[in-house]
Formats: structure tokens, C-alpha cells, sequence
């Protein structure tokens, strides 16, 4: 949609929308996966859950062309300038939204640091977004995908990381040499773990940046 028209999607990268549920009052938070744009588009991933209200919606009655009606963007979670250090950014499950827009934006503006992305799903089957990070591996000068999944299905052949973000970020947290700025989100599970692993390391606090999932 053209700006005149004052539609552009405007918005910092890590931020989220809420969205109204249709034929109620009830709110949604979801994190936004693409960059501000002039073409009036956000981006969301939206996990299906049996008995999740929006989900039900989404996959019993929404078709192209339905309105939504969202709040937003909102939330201060976004990169932090510090320079040329290392940046590493964890998401888990649809976590890997808000890091894939920072990421994005990291490649639009031509950023120098280097950057690792750890995205953890439980299964082969929920690994998703492929095409979005291999991308960013063409676009950025210097960067390492770590795709894990934690528990691969018998039958489905698994040639990536066996095992959660957690246990890739303490794997190579052995072999740095600076002290990454560290970007977090996902389930509060997944998010504390990094945050134990992080400060076992020694990762200073001020470095680590964190957002949890809430309960929806």
C-alpha cells in the first residue's frame, strides 16, 4: 500500500503486534519476522495449537482477504548498538521471529559483525523458515546458522545439530574469544537454560538481551 495512504508497516526490528482475535475481544502477541517496509506488510509465524483460540480461527475459518485488526508495533526488544563485537541471537520455535528481523535488517543495512543464529525445534517436522535463513547466509559477510532439533523422528533423516540452542551455545561458547552480545527468545524453559549457560560461561549481563514467550 502506497505511504500517502499512511499504511506502511513501520516498525523496529524485535518488536511485536497484538492481534484481535476475530468475534472477540482477546488479544494475541506475536513478534514480526520481516523489516519496516513501504508495502504495508507484517510478517508473523503462528504456531497451531489444538484448542489456541486464534489458532482455531486461522485454521478453521480464515481466508485470503479477511481483516484483522492489530495493535502496535510495541516492545523495546531490538538490537543494541555496541560496536564490532559478535552478535548471537537464539530463538526457540517461533522465538526465531523477532531474530530473523534483526538479522534482516543487520544484512539491509550492510552491518560488519559477525553473527550466529541457533534456531531449536523439537522435531524434523517443525523445522521451518529454511528458505529465510539460508538467505542470510548470502547476505551477510560473516555468518553461522545452527538449526537443532532436539528430538529427530525415527525415519526422517536428520544431517544438522541433535540436541536444543542450549547445548550448541555451550559447545561453542568454549571456543570464543570475545564475548558475544547475545539475543534471546522463546519458551521460558529454553530462555532460562540460556541464560544459566550464559552466565556459567561468564557472559557478562549487560551483553545478553532476553524475551520470553508469555502464556497465550
Amino acid at each position: 500500500v502506497p505511504d500517502e495512504r499512511g499504511m506502511a508497516a513501520e516498525f523496529d526490528p524485535g518488536q511485536f503486534i497484538q492481534v484481535q482475535v476475530p468475534g472477540t475481544d482477546t488479544l494475541r502477541a506475536y513478534s514480526l519476522a520481516n523489516c519496516g517496509n513501504w508495502d504495508g506488510v507484517f510478517e508473523l509465524f503462528v504456531r497451531i495449537q489444538p484448542s489456541g483460540l486464534f489458532s482455531t480461527w486461522l485454521s478453521t475459518r480464515a481466508a485470503v482477504g479477511d481483516t484483522l485488526t492489530i495493535r502496535g508495533p510495541q516492545g523495546a526488544f531490538g538490537i543494541h548498538e555496541s560496536g564490532l563485537r559478535p552478535r548471537w541471537f537464539i530463538g526457540g520455535g517461533t522465538g526465531i521471529a523477532p531474530m530473523l528481523s534483526m538479522v534482516r535488517r543487520m544484512a539491509e543495512w550492510g552491518d560488519p559483525q559477525p553473527v550466529r543464529l541457533y534456531f531449536g525445534v523439537n522435531t524434523v517436522a517443525e523445522v521451518f523458515a529454511r528458505s529465510a535463513v539460508a538467505q542470510l547466509g548470502g547476505a551477510l559477510a560473516d555468518f553461522t546458522a545452527t538449526v537443532c532439533v532436539w528430538h529427530p523422528e525415527a525415519g526422517m533423516p536428520w544431517g544438522g545439530f541433535v540436541g536444543t540452542p542450549v547445548d550448541a551455545l555451550i559447545r561453542d561458547l568454549a571456543d570464543v574469544t570475545e564475548w558475544p552480545d547475545v539475543y534471546v527468545c522463546g519458551p521460558p524453559a529454553m530462555a532460562d537454560a540460556v541464560d544459566r549457560a550464559l552466565a556459567a560461561a561468564g557472559v557478562p549481563v549487560d551483553q545478553i538481551r532476553t524475551e520470553r514467550f508469555t502464556a497465550s
